[in-house]
């Protein structure tokens, strides 16, 4: 399901990368003097690059900036462990756990002190209709609209500011005999994965993490405004069938979005009533149920793997059992290290109204974060909290508003429900 992988300011010195043997660094030189620098250097791996740079350029304008030199590496960590140059077939997360057990094995790299810049997660899937026609039918992801994407792939892609959606039809120029579509996340800013609680590559090997990012792939995938091939237009109205008809036309959604966005929501509206009661076969969550059951099917892992995976993790601290979500498997984390458990083995934080775990969130919180879950849903819950005690206090200070020659509370009565809400 991990695809590619970006690592700024790897843990470790520069040195201990020159002097590995299994990479061969390459830099620059100056054609007319002959003079060779010292820095950048880069390095390639069965398909992962390393490269070493310093900051000797921004310290011209700045002197003040202490002297330093990066380690960074990148690249698709699925054609690492294939070793070829396509992504076209399934990357287990048994296969998952080699691979990075191997790389920071290998170049002596500490998982938890590794920080993420930027991760790519999707699957493969056999989709029910043509890949090029499942393309085709793409409109937009909550008003962004998709485009081609460049170089040899054949796809679309939507780029928002934190994630791009990325969708290829795998099969274009293997021609395999089947057809192939891959669905996959480009996180461009980590803080999108905030929730999930990723953040470093140990992350990456939490179980119940990964689960998560299946999840948020079909969740993405179902969010698509997608036009619906099997849709029976000889059973809608004329109105209908002319809107729709506009619908499906990518240009139309943004001319309605310039005009007013009330009514931009009106026609996602009634564009999603439309092609529910009409479409056959309903195609969006035909290939939305192939998604869930293809990140099912990869998280399956043996249990020498798991047992390797704790050997793995506890040479970096003390390990520390927890049992993850998922039954019969449990995995080893470092006890002091938080990456892989947000509350670390303790009881989860959980949203009062809606249950949603709030662990990762400050620890005075009460409901879900505007800034993880979106301030409409955010003020969803709590107003769900606060509404029922504040319509009880409307109503006393209501009767409170006239002068009346009794006191009123002497006759005020509250059921037990009332008096928790209250107290």
């Amino acid at each position: 399901m991990i695809d590619f992988i970006k690592i700024q300011d790897l843990p470790i010195d520069h040195n201990d990368l020159i002097n590995s043997p299994y990479l061969e660094f390459e830099g620059k030189y100056n054609r007319l003097t002959g003079e060779i620098y010292e820095f950048p250097l880069s390095a390639e791996y069965n398909k992962i690059t390393f490269s070493i740079n310093d900051n000797a350029k921004y310290r011209v304008d700045n002197p003040s900036i202490p002297y330093k030199i990066h380690c960074n590496v990148s690249g698709s960590i699925h054609k690492y462990f294939d070793a070829n140059d396509s992504n076209a077939s399934d990357f287990t997360y048994r296969q998952l756990i080699d691979s990075i057990i191997e790389i920071c094995s290998k170049f002596r790299l500490n998982p938890f002190k590794c920080v993420l810049t930027n991760v790519e997660f999707g699957v493969n899937i056999i989709p029910p209709i043509p890949s090029d026609k499942a393309l085709r039918n793409l409109i937009n992801h909550w008003g962004h609209e998709f485009t081609h994407v460049g170089g040899k792939a054949k796809g679309k892609e939507c780029c928002k500011q934190q994630y791009w959606i990325k969708i290829y039809d795998k099969n274009w120029k293997r021609k395999s005999g089947h057809e192939l579509l891959r669905i996959e996340i480009h996180v461009a800013k980590m803080n999108y994965l905030t929730e999930i609680g990723i953040r470093t590559l140990a992350d990456l090997l939490s179980l119940d993490k990964i689960m998560q990012l299946g999840a948020k792939l079909e969740a993405i995938w179902n969010g698509i405004r997608y036009f619906d091939d099997t849709l029976l237009f000889d059973k809608m109205n004329d109105k209908e069938r002319s809107f729709m008809n506009q619908w499906r036309n990518p240009i139309y959604w943004q001319e309605l979005k310039e005009i007013k966005y009330t009514t931009y929501k009106y026609h996602g509206k009634r564009f999603k009533e439309i092609t529910e009661k009409y479409s056959r076969d309903h195609r969006q969550k035909q290939i939305g149920s192939l998604i869930k059951k293809k990140c099912a099917e990869l998280l399956i892992c043996d249990q020498e793997t798991l047992s390797k995976l704790t050997i793995f993790l506890d040479q970096y601290s003390k390990a520390k059992t927890i049992q993850i979500t998922t039954p019969s498997i449990e995995l080893i984390i470092p006890e002091t290290h938080t990456t892989l458990s947000p509350n670390n083995g303790q009881e989860k934080r959980r949203c009062k109204t809606c249950g949603k775990d709030i662990s990762n969130q400050k620890e005075d919180s009460f409901f879900c974060s505007a800034k993880y879950v979106g301030e409409e849903r955010a003020k969803q819950c709590r107003n769900a909290d606060s509404n029922p005690r504040n319509y009880i206090k409307r109503k006393i200070n209501r009767i409170h508003m006239y002068p009346v020659l009794f006191d009123p509370n002497r006759y005020l009565v509250l059921n037990e429900d009332q008096k928790k809400l209250l107290a």
